[in-house]
């Protein structure tokens, strides 16, 4: 056997090995090269039990084969938007949701959402939906401070909306008289003990009624007091001949209606159309029309903002998404969407909201309020609604409020929407009134449990210090 010199030195002649170690050889490098793919092999198997265990801890996940791989969306880059999200997440994945995780498809690499649910509540809430009598039922219940949805429950009977939470064709009917209560103080210079007059009945609005003439059948009150019983006639006077069909606009999209409100899967703008028309502005402030539509999400960011000094912040339910290799491709933050009314306004608002609960449309739902272990701490505002949809084959039944500490700076705001067939179920107060029992009663116990284990320990540091 010969080997080739390198550059001019001089050819060597190599004795061979012979057979016996010619053999030995072979058999150590076999040896090697065996022992270096079980190496190999066992780090494969490691890194495959990590991004296993990093998957699917703690939270029962969606198998990706449930999803539709045919169509999936693009990978994230690093650091994405909302409108990048939506690619990837639909408006079913976050209906109804009963653990805090899922996976989704990013162009055949499996991504994991965290969602900003709060699962006890959101599990008590799909506990207790009444399905018996209800073509839809949403509830959303969001934290007034940051937009981050807390639970997100409800019911589809027809199955077409996909999460009937963020449908925006349900009529707002008098929740709308929030938009225009606070557009009446800020723009009109009124407050609630402002002095406002009707003739006719409360709930009903014919061209009459919103004429301005006072006679001695003329009712007056309080604007607080027309906004806690709904008084049709006066908030169809504000709009039509206060407030008129430009400022109308201007204050429902400042809102949020007509325009698209930035959300990790896609959501139809809410809908406000005005026209010169007096009566018609008057049926648009009053909500006493079904062309005024809402998604039960943006009346609780509504809601929300009355309790939160005027300021309307983005939704957010997904906390973040990351990869197998746990880079992170999106993090939701507090966003302000806009600030509609000024402080002052809000707090007019909010007062105006406490009166409808405590002696106005939604003071039945909270009726013993004051003995209740939980609620008796808090202060509740809200606004009700109800009016037939459509083609008047269900009656929607609106709720969209808050409750905060009265001694403390925990807030939540909450929409609830049922849609009633031919029998009246479960009220769309009553699910709010849930929602306000549900988290505040977990969050005054954890707090007890928590002031209890501090107590001990001092004490238990004050024994062994005497």
């Amino acid at each position: 056997m010969t080997i080739f010199r390198r550059s001019n030195e001089p050819l060597k002649h190599v004795r061979p090995p012979d057979w016996r170690e010619y053999q030995r050889r072979l058999q150590r490098q076999g040896r090697s090269r065996r022992w270096s793919r079980l190496l190999w092999l066992g780090a494969l198997l490691l890194v495959a039990a990590g991004g296993l265990a990093f998957f699917f801890s703690g939270e029962a996940e969606t198998p990706l084969a449930e999803r539709d791989k045919a169509a999936a969306p693009a990978a994230l880059p690093a650091e994405v938007d909302k409108p990048a999200v939506q690619a990837l997440i639909k408006p079913a994945d976050l209906f109804n949701r009963s653990s805090a995780r899922f996976t989704v498809n990013g162009d055949g690499h499996p991504l994991l959402v965290e969602t900003t649910l709060d699962m006890d509540l959101q599990r008590s809430l799909l506990a207790a939906l009444d399905t018996r009598t209800a073509r839809y039922i949403a509830v959303v219940a969001v934290d007034p401070n940051t937009g981050r949805i807390l639970a997100m429950a409800g019911y589809d009977r027809d199955g077409q909306s996909g999460n009937p939470c963020l449908d925006n064709r349900f009529p707002a009917a008098s929740l709308f008289k929030i938009v225009t209560a606070a557009a009446a103080v800020q723009e009109a210079n009124l407050n609630g003990a402002s002095e406002v007059h009707f003739n006719g009945g409360r709930y009903t609005l014919y061209r009459s009624q919103i004429k301005e003439k006072v006679t001695r059948y003329t009712t007056r009150i309080p604007l607080r007091d027309a906004f806690a019983g709904s008084v049709n006639p006066v908030f169809g006077k504000l709009g039509a001949l206060r407030l008129g069909k430009d400022t109308m606009t201007r204050w429902a999209e400042a809102f949020g209606f007509n325009r698209p409100i930035p959300f990790e899967t896609p959501l139809a703008p809410s809908h406000f159309e005005a026209s010169a028309d007096t009566y018609h502005l008057a049926e648009l402030a009053s909500g006493f029309n079904r062309q005024t539509t809402v998604s039960p999400l943006h009346a609780a960011l509504i809601a929300a903002a009355t309790v939160n000094a005027g300021r309307l912040y983005e939704p957010s339910a997904v906390a973040r998404i990351v990869d197998a290799g746990g880079r992170v491709h999106y993090k939701s933050r507090p966003r302000l969407m806009g600030k509609p009314m000024e402080a002052a306004t809000a707090a007019e608002i909010a007062a105006m909201m406490e009166a409808s609960v405590r002696k106005g449309t939604c003071r039945k739902p909270f009726v013993g309020s004051s003995r209740d272990p939980v609620l008796q701490r808090l202060t509740i505002g809200g606004k009700s609604g109800s009016i037939d949809n459509q083609d008047h084959s269900a009656r929607i039944d609106w709720f969209a409020g808050w409750a905060a500490e009265r001694e403390g700076s925990a807030e939540i705001a909450v929409a609830a929407m049922v849609a009633h067939e031919k029998y009246i179920g479960t009220r769309a107060g009553t699910y709010a009134r849930r929602v306000m029992t549900d988290y505040f009663g977990r969050l005054f116990a954890a707090r007890k449990a928590e002031a209890t284990a501090l107590g001990r320990v001092d004490g238990q540091q004050g024994d062994g210090q005497g």
